[in-house]
């Protein structure tokens, strides 16, 4: 199913989140521009966690899963679960900012769970969205991102 345009910022935002997903991952291929050094990639993370996917998360909770959510059992249960899967990212990157000989285990698991949850709603949650919100629906939904 193709991404409807209503959802395209938070697919692009993803992209970007996959990219860091991978970062964190232990033995995770060197990205051009990008950190290489354990203490780096963890400076990087927090900071990239802070400046962008607080404001992300913050937009799917408070505009697309309030649309979103009561439509029916699945985006319901969907919609938890990401709200879930959102706290325990929060959770863990604050681990990760913490001084711990086990930050380097916090960041793989970490980037396992990043991309869990973009996948979860990429394949999943954003295709559910686009059968229940009706195309006026998603307009609206557009409009308030652009506005957030």
């Amino acid at each position: 199913m193709k991404r409807h345009q209503s959802l395209y910022k938070f697919s692009r935002e993803h992209h970007d989140g996959l990219i860091l997903a991978q970062l964190l991952k232990k033995d995770a291929p060197e990205y051009k521009g990008l950190p290489r050094a354990p203490h780096e990639k963890r400076a990087y993370a927090v900071s990239f966690f802070k400046n962008e996917l607080t404001k992300h998360f913050k937009a799917e909770e408070e505009i697309l899963f309030v649309m979103a959510n009561g439509r029916n059992a699945r985006l319901n249960t969907l919609t938890a679960e990401l709200i879930f899967q959102h706290q325990t990212l929060a959770a863990n990157f604050k681990l990760i900012e913490l001084e711990n000989e086990n930050y380097i285990r916090i960041m793989d698991e970490t980037g396992y769970l990043l991309e869990q949850h973009i996948r979860l709603e990429e394949r999943e949650y954003f295709p559910l969205v686009q059968e229940e919100l009706s195309e006026e629906e998603l307009a609206e939904l557009e409009k308030k991102l652009i506005q957030k």
